[in-house]
């Protein structure tokens, strides 16, 4: 197996905080859900946190926008699939 360049490895570890953010959100909210408990739950430290977020607020904002573009996704396709249909009935 290859090696990770380094931007490939701060990628795997952005990755890895910003779906363990969505667990600990989901498990603690957001509010009451520590840096250290979601650095914990990826695998990492706070300091591999914060060589990647400046805060949780920018976390929470990273992941929020992620699921935002998987709902515009979805009711993209829903819409052109609905569209299709349309066409072929008519």
């Amino acid at each position: 197996m290859a090696r990770l360049t380094r931007a490939e490895q701060r990628e795997v570890t952005r990755e890895r905080l910003i779906q363990a953010a969505g667990r600990v959100f989901c498990r603690m909210g957001f509010e009451a859900a520590p840096i250290d408990v979601i650095a914990e739950d990826a695998g990492y430290s706070r300091g591999a946190f914060y060589s990647n977020f400046d805060s949780k607020d920018e976390l929470f904002v990273e992941l929020l926008g992620r699921h935002l573009d998987a709902e515009v996704d979805t009711l993209s396709r829903a819409a052109r699939s609905r569209r299709g249909m349309m066409r072929s009935s008519g």
